[in-house]
């Protein structure tokens, strides 16, 4: 049965006591509380006699609910530790029982012995002296549950300790998870950017491959035209050469023409003399004949004779004559000859003149399509460097710290981890850094700083 507290203050309810440290369940209190409001009997005694908890245990409540060792009629007992918490198995032993009486309710019963009536004071005298015997005992007992106690204490505190040091590094944690769900939202956000600027990097990509066969077209185009041009402009170097070497023919026949001018118009000065001469004969000779018809024979013999002869001379003249109208026909018909040869010449020297401006209007575009194809090629190594600059685009740093004039950089290096700071914003992730690779980038994890920081992992 549980007594008053010595030091005055109130006591803690016994069935509050085991529920509080696990030794009952809630449920099975209110049923021992039912059952106390209808017998009147004890609470310990009903915990007891239903097997809800052991004597032991019962004393050691009403103990701790006392202040100190008590006797209980389940035998002394020191009570709970101050801790509050249940005391693990085994680590207290059965309190100590005093001299055997009769329990109550189902509680351990034992059967004093049977022995003749003495005297009730020296027979109590006697109780205590064996009381305290006993209570000497249990009292070596208690100090060795005590240094059980105590080591037991000891442990658990050590345990608390390290519990305390895990709950601090979890709480710390946890502080870090909350602070990476803000990053992992910024780095949302950034993703969000980044991929919006990815697309935005392909749809350009795709317009410049678009730009690119456009400008290959381009350029097989201008080779085409200019392999045309080149074999136009080979054939008409050689239509120019032809058309030389018949004007130098031309020219040599006009030199020729020229010439067959000259003895044409001295054939025709030696004709009017002829003429003139026969003429001349003619005239001599009818005068001759006028004089023969009243000379005398010998004067109309003379004249005859040279009548003869004047007649000889005119068939001459005549037979010059003829062979001079002759080649005076022949000269002119060559003349007609040699002035359309001249005509020819002169078309010609047009159609070579002509010649020439076509090759120097073919050999101009030549030039402008050879300087338009440099052009474009200049444009497609543009292009091509633009596209190489775009396929390295993912390499930029996008997000949050794309502003930051200093980045951290942590790496596991031949001589253990190192943290190097480095100018500029940090790269992205994915990108390659000295043989290592970019896995996240997060805040600095040195106390104080702001800096980002990427993490690497060899590549």
């Amino acid at each position: 049965m549980a007594a008053l507290a010595d030091n005055g203050q109130a006591q803690e309810p016994l069935g509050s006591l085991l529920v509080k440290r696990g030794l009952i369940t809630p449920e099975q209190l209110e049923l021992a509380l039912q059952e106390q409001k209808t017998s009147g009997e004890p609470l310990g005694a009903i915990v007891v006699a239903r097997g809800f908890a052991a004597p032991a245990t019962v004393a050691q409540a009403l103990a701790t609910q006392h202040g100190g060792l008590l006797k209980t009629e389940y035998g002394f007992a020191t009570g709970f530790n101050a801790g509050g918490a249940p005391q693990a198995a085994g680590a207290l032993g059965e309190p100590p029982v005093s001299s055997p009486r009769l329990g109550r309710a189902g509680a351990v019963v034992a059967i004093a012995e049977v022995k003749p009536k003495a005297d009730p004071v020296v027979a109590d005298r006697e109780a205590v002296r064996e009381e305290l015997s006993m209570a000497s005992a249990e009292s070596e007992k208690l100090t060795e549950a005590n240094d059980r106690l105590v080591a037991a204490r000891a442990e658990l505190e050590q345990r608390l300790a390290q519990e305390s040091q895990r709950a601090a590094s979890l709480e710390k944690e946890l502080e870090t998870l909350r602070a990476g769900n803000e990053d992992l939202t910024k780095w949302q956000d950034a993703v969000a950017q980044w991929q919006a600027a990815y697309g935005e990097l392909e749809q350009r990509l795709t317009d410049r491959d678009t730009e690119l066969a456009d400008l290959r077209s381009s350029i097989e185009a201008c080779d085409t035209t200019r392999t045309e041009l080149e074999a136009g402009l080979a054939a008409e170097v050689e239509r120019s050469e032809s058309l030389k070497q018949e004007l130098a023919l031309v020219e040599s026949r006009r030199a020729d023409s020229e010439s067959a001018d000259s003895e044409r118009v001295a054939l025709e000065e030696k004709l009017a003399e002829v003429t003139a001469r026969a003429e001349a004969l003619e005239a001599e000779a009818s005068a001759a004949r006028e004089l023969g018809e009243s000379a005398s024979d010998g004067v109309r013999a003379e004249l005859e004779s040279k009548l003869a002869q004047a007649a000889d001379q005119l068939q001459a003249a005549e037979a010059v004559r003829a062979e001079l109208e002759q080649r005076v026909a022949e000269a002119t018909e060559r003349a007609g000859d040699l002035g359309k040869q001249a005509e020819e010449a002169e078309a010609l020297r047009r159609s070579a003149l002509a010649s020439e401006q076509a090759i120097g209007e073919l050999e101009r575009k030549v030039a402008d399509a050879a300087q338009e194809l440099a052009e474009r090629n200049a444009q497609l190594d543009q292009v091509n460097a633009e596209l190489e600059e775009l396929r390295n685009a993912p390499s930029i740093p996008v997000g949050p710290w794309a502003d930051a004039q200093k980045h951290l950089l942590f790496f596991q290096g031949p001589d253990g981890y190192e943290l190097v700071e480095r100018d500029g914003p940090p790269p992205a992730e994915g990108a390659s850094v000295e043989g290592h690779v970019v896995t996240r980038i997060s805040r600095s994890p040195m106390p104080g700083s702001d800096l980002p920081c990427a993490y690497l992992v060899l590549n």
